[in-house]
């Protein structure tokens, strides 16, 4: 028998995009989000430049509510404060909202649900919290985009 040894070509190295699509997807929702669209607007596309529900009767949106996905698959848990004020980490959400880019990080919000079990997804609020976490744009896998809604936020800017 004589065996031939194939060689497979090495595949030539593809050069790192200059930002990643996560990113460029994250600073379009802050960017989102600043702009907070408050008049009625009659377009219903899923890839739409605003923020609105499609699907519940909302007058105006501040929060695309996010889910931040490791690379093993799990979501990221942020602790929350307690109602002492107090940081609980048995009391934490994985419901974020993204509030800044810096350098390589994203600065999230910890949001709370405060809808009550059982109401239907166009009934499912969220309340501000003081909580925060900065992730590493290269430890975060994917996202989940929530339904955007209305959240009461003192901003600092």
């Amino acid at each position: 028998m004589h065996f031939q040894h194939c060689q497979t070509p090495k595949p030539k190295p593809v050069p790192a995009p200059e930002r990643c699509e996560i990113e460029v997807i994250i600073e379009k929702i802050i960017k989102l989000q600043k702009r907070a669209v408050i008049e009625e607007i009659k377009d219903e596309f899923c890839d739409s430049d605003y923020l609105g529900l499609t699907i519940c009767e909302k007058d105006r949106c501040n929060t695309r509510p996010l889910v931040v996905f490791t690379h093993n698959n799990h979501p990221w848990l942020c602790p929350m404060d307690d109602d002492s004020g107090h940081c609980n980490e048995a009391n934490t959400t994985c419901v974020l909202r993204a509030e800044r880019l810096r350098n390589d990080s994203v600065i999230f919000r910890a949001l709370k649900e405060i809808s009550k079990p059982g109401e239907d997804r166009c009934n499912r609020e969220f309340a501000s919290t003081n909580s925060f976490i900065t992730i590493k744009l290269e430890n975060i896998a994917a996202l989940r985009c929530l339904d955007d809604t209305f959240v009461r936020i003192c901003l600092d800017r």
